[in-house]
């Protein structure tokens, strides 16, 4: 017995389902079958109080008003259907559920039933109120057609139509009887004959009425669909009604016996404005057994319907969640229980969290639970699935334990992921897709079985809907089994895992749990957990939006500055800068109202399209300032300090240069649109004034930096070097005459310019080592000069060629020696800046389904005492990558920031001078992320957009003789070719150098040993070096490549074997 699944229903119109995977005979007998870190202290007994002070404070009841009419069809004897069209008002009948006669009194029981699970469920927050129509007891409107006619006759698109006629005929038949429509909420009508709301093996009554909740779009879409402004059926008054429900007298069939209950506590949901959390589009279960909104409403057969979900719950605003991010003992209490939280939250990103509650089906453990009626005849349900019904029986109105039904108990974790909620609540598709669900069950088993379809006599057959084994709980065997008897536990490393969708790691364990219970316990750890992130902003960024400065009392703090203007600030536990009261009310897709706090340091009423820098200690205190270019051309300073009071940051200058800037702002100085060069000295006081107004170019600057090398003489040599927009470059000594002028390869908008700055010591092989200038323009050329502007090697460009983000610095492969690093939109490359040849294992690819369009700017940092080196990009897909020095994705990464990332990363010393790292991550929803990531200090690395908080794309290279790979001037597992057998008509052979040789050549022989070539163009710097050999006219067979080094020091040889096929 199957979900009926409806490909083509319009919004919010919902059917009834069922709960079994295999098909339901009409033979069956009414019998249920058995069912086989780092910790922020807190005292769970603070979280304890905290929910009981809430409790008492609860809302106000809502009270809903049901108009129900009883409706009637012209008689038939149709075989087709099941009955003759009108009520059954015998007063015997060998149904042993909902038997007849069905008469007014009988249709008011079944409304308190529904009341009387509503108010259950929802702790006293939601009442119905009802009235059955018509007045008279036996009475039922008369309806113009037969059964067959409102069933639809198995036409999807005639059935929308019936029905809304249905709904039509019934209220203009009531009005005779003046029921007063517009004094009610929702409307039922209760048709004569059976709901078609099952799949049978074989269906003999194929055109019984489906029930169905009919909504708005609906009506507009049949009965409206000749009226431009249609407001619904009318009612009388100018009252329309435009929405209802559709049910049957009964849901039991000639040797089957069914509860309407569970239909109609469905449908009532829907009415409400719970989603449907099962796949709309193909009937398979989304959460199964579990929740009301799925087969949940129809366990026991429709009689005891399960509660709501916990995220149902709290979207209905009938439970608050304790959020929590570490907790040493989470007790969480079933939902009858009043001394413990029912949920808790443990969020992962703003949009993305789980969501913890115990559900036990027997809470008082008696193994059984009883229904009555409204006489005090009693039905007996026990753990075996076997009813025991009392002589006299009739509608069962309460029952003690609605969540009897359900296949286990323990600890339910829920998966929530806001963003498809809200992207998918209005379709009433929030579970459709089961690979990304918006509320999935986290089972505890390992595969996620629910929704699945198992073949009879499969592993996983009977668990489509929820099994057992799903809750967790401490001797939950079968989690025990498939994790190799460990502990049951959710964490990154166990069956099922605590990852984030899109597999990206959160880092959160849930350990130690209790035995079932009413009161259960565990452990909630987070070993990446920054405390106070994420922080709200509510804005839109640019790339480099994040920067850092350190305040007076030598902590470090992060700023960042939004497109808007406005500049926001926190310490690094999460607190504002400068304490002030503003806050953002933000609300979201349930109506629920959250407020923020927000750092706003000052705003400078401007549109801002460059980054913050740093500009060190500007005025006299012990505070970093900092400075904002606007796009009006206005330099402001600011001091993160609050000497006034006025809640913002102090002002210290505002500098109008009058024209746009177009370069990245430095402390030393900003370049123009009309290709001038603000040079920015400081007074005595601080202030930054004469500025000294140098004519750079006549195009506009892009690039304004500082390169600092060690001449080949040995002289420490400072060049100012500016980029246009066209690719001009432009070189100028300390005193601003220039040197030289050059040109780069490519035909971008941005020319970023880049440089090491290598400091060497006596005991290194290699001292002060020369490294080139590097050009990058945004189309993927790639240029390098030396230090008279003469371009040293040919150009190089990536595939695919457009850069959206800023290119970087650092030590990928550990050698010792920063890569060029360059993001593009499926790539991260990485090239040798004395060779420039790609790195050893770049690029390394990435998954466009990961990052849906781009990378950011990378980040690098590297310890060279532990030989760690770790490189850092943030997607558009709102992932944070990690790949360490071989270009394997880090076991930690990626994670999750919830929205698009498009601002570059900052990793930043968790103190000054601390060994840990924090990692702030700006998402497009607004949030700040940290995460204390268990990584060496990056201070010295390429930590942000820029490479340090001056915007100059400059990194400072201290090599000594730690960094050196290996002793060998070249080692013997760096010396090999690609591909090999040879490809397209050539191969590359490949070497390291520890150290600047003489020469080296390259020799390859044939198997008789004869010379084929001798290749005298390789590298001599120290690094990566490539040399192409073309055998495009060399026959098949294998050859041997000699490949030999020499050196002031000695000389080394290698020999590596060649593959030439065609």
């Amino acid at each position: 017995m199957n979900f009926k699944s409806h490909c083509q229903l319009k919004i919010f119109l919902f059917f009834i389902v069922l709960i079994t995977h295999s098909a339901l005979s009409k033979d069956d007998k009414v019998a249920f079958k058995p069912m086989i870190p780092k910790l922020t202290v807190a005292d769970p007994l603070d979280v304890v109080s905290n929910f009981v002070r809430r409790e008492r404070a609860q809302q106000e009841p809502m009270t809903i008003k049901i108009l129900a009419l009883r409706a009637q069809f012209v008689r038939d004897s149709l075989k087709t259907t099941t009955g003759d069209g009108h009520f059954d008002l015998s007063d015997e009948s060998d149904y042993k559920i909902d038997g007849p006669p069905h008469n007014r009194t009988y249709f008011e029981h079944q409304l308190l039933a529904l009341h009387n699970y509503f108010y259950t469920v929802s702790k006293g927050q939601l009442g119905l109120e009802y009235q059955v129509y018509p007045p008279a007891e036996d009475a039922a409107y008369q309806m113009p057609n037969d059964m067959v006619y409102y069933s639809g006759e198995e036409d999807e698109e005639k059935q929308k139509q019936r029905w809304a006629e249905l709904l039509r005929d019934a209220i203009e038949a009531a009005k005779a009887d003046n029921p007063g429509f517009a004094n009610y909420d929702a409307f039922i009508i209760f048709h004569a004959g059976v709901g078609n709301d099952f799949d049978f093996d074989f269906n003999e009554t194929p055109f019984d009425i489906q029930s169905a909740f009919i909504d708005f779009a609906t009506l507009q879409e049949t009965l409206g669909q000749n009226e431009t402004n249609y407001r619904g059926i009318p009612a009388g008054d100018n009252f329309y009604i435009q929405e209802g429900i559709i049910l049957p007298e009964q849901q039991s069939q000639k040797g089957i016996d069914l509860g309407l209950l569970g239909t109609a506590t469905l449908l009532m949901g829907s009415q409400l404005g719970m989603p449907s959390l099962f796949n709309t589009q193909t009937g398979r279960p989304g959460i199964g057994m579990w929740g009301l909104m799925d087969q949940g409403s129809f366990n026991f057969y429709g009689l005891i319907p399960a509660h709501p979900c916990a995220w149902m719950k709290l979207y209905m605003g009938w439970e608050e969640a304790v959020t929590v991010r570490t907790l040493d003992q989470a007790i969480i209490g079933t939902a009858n229980t009043k001394s413990a939280p029912h949920l808790f939250k443990v969020p992962i990103t703003a949009s993305e969290y789980f969501l913890l509650e115990n559900r036990q089906e027997d809470w008082n453990g008696d193994g059984m639970t009883f229904g009555r009626d409204e006489y005090g005849k009693r039905a007996q349900f026990d753990s075996l699935g076997t009813i025991a019904i009392e002589e006299g029986l009739r509608v069962i109105t309460r029952v003690d334990e609605y969540d009897y039904g359900l296949p286990g108990s323990g600890i339910l974790v829920w998966h929530i992921d806001e963003n498809v909620i809200r992207d998918n609540l209005q379709s009433n598709t929030i579970n459709d897709d089961p690979a990304h669900r918006g509320v999935d069950l986290v089972e505890c088993d390992g595969p996620q079985d629910i929704g699945q379809q198992y073949a009879m006599f499969t592993p996983g057959y009977g668990t489509e809907s929820g099994d057992y084994w799903d809750p967790f709980w401490d001797g939950n065997i079968s989690h025990k089994y498939i994790n190799d008897e460990r502990p049951v536990s959710l964490t990154p490393y166990s069956i099922p895992t605590s990852n984030a969708h899109g597999r990206a790691v959160t880092h959160i364990e849930f350990t130690n749990f209790s035995g079932k219970d009413t009161l259960m316990t565990c452990r909630i750890g987070n070993t990446w957990h920054q405390p106070g992130f994420p922080q709200y902003t509510g804005q839109k960024f640019g790339e480099g939006t994040l920067n850092w400065i350190r305040l007076e009392n030598n902590k470090n703090a992060v700023v960042a500055v939004a497109l808007n203007g406005d500049i926001y600030g926190w310490t690094q536990d999460g607190s504002k800068i400068i304490d002030n009261d503003h806050t953002a009310h933000v609300t979201d897709y349930s109506g629920k109202t959250t407020v923020y706090p927000l750092a706003l340091l000052a705003s400078v009423g401007d549109s801002v399209f460059l980054p913050p820098v740093n500009m060190g200690f500007v005025d006299d205190d012990d505070n970093m300032d900092f400075a904002i270019v606007d796009k009006s051309g206005v330099m402001t300073i600011w001091s993160p300090a609050d000497k006034d009071g006025d809640g913002q940051a102090d002002l210290l200058q505002r500098l109008d240069l009058g024209e746009r800037i177009t370069s990245l702002p430095t402390p030393y100085g900003i370049g123009t649109e009309s290709g001038y060069f603000y040079k920015l000295s400081a007074g005595e006081d601080g202030e930054f004034e004469n500025l000294q107004k140098i004519k750079i170019s006549d195009e506009p600057l892009f690039g304004v930096h500082q390169w600092t090398f060690v001449s080949e003489t040995g002289t420490l040599t400072n060049l100012h070097v500016f980029t246009t927009v066209h690719g001009n470059v432009y070189a100028y000594d300390k005193d601003f005459q220039m040197i030289w002028q050059s040109k780069a390869f490519g035909g971008g908008t941005k020319f970023y310019p880049l440089s090491v700055t290598a400091f060497g010591d006596e005991k290194a092989q290699n001292p002060d080592p020369f490294t080139p200038l590097i050009i990058v323009s945004n189309d993927g050329q790639i240029t390098f000069l030396d230090s008279e502007g003469h371009i040293v090697r040919k150009g190089i460009s990536i595939t695919p060629g457009e850069i959206k983000s800023a290119p970087g610095l650092g030590d990928v492969d550990g050698d010792g020696m920063p890569e060029l690093l360059l993001s593009s939109e499926s790539a991260l490359y990485a090239f040798e800046i004395n060779t420039g040849v790609s790195t050893l294992n770049f690029p390394l690819p990435v998954d466009n389904a990961a990052t849906r369009s781009f990378l950011s700017s990378p980040l690098c940092f590297s310890n060279s005492s532990k030989n760690e080196s770790f490189t850092f990009a943030a997607t558009t897909g709102g992932f944070v990558l990690c790949f360490d020095a071989h270009g394997k994705l880090s076991a930690d990464f990626p994670l999750s920031a919830g929205a698009p990332v498009t601002s570059s990363p900052l990793l930043l010393e968790k103190d000054a001078g601390s060994d840990e790292a924090l990692l702030f991550v700006l998402a497009d929803d607004g949030f700040l992320y940290a995460w204390n990531i268990d990584y060496a200090t990056p201070a010295g690395g390429w930590q942000r957009f820029g490479g340090g908080y001056e915007n100059n794309f400059n990194v400072h290279q201290y090599q000594d003789s730690e960094t050196v790979v290996s002793a060998d001037i070249m080692p013997k597992k760096r010396v090999f070719c690609y591909p090999n057998p040879a490809e397209n008509g050539r191969t590359i052979i490949r070497y390291t150098l520890n150290e600047h040789v003489d020469h080296v050549s390259i020799r390859i022989y044939d198997i008789a040993g004869e010379l084929v070539v001798q290749l005298n163009d390789g590298g001599v710097s120290q690094g990566d070096h490539e040399v192409e050999w073309d055998v495009s006219s060399i026959q098949s067979g294998a050859y041997i490549a000699r490949v030999e080094a020499q050196a002031k020091s000695g000389h080394v040889v290698e020999f590596i074997k060649i593959a030439v096929v065609k």
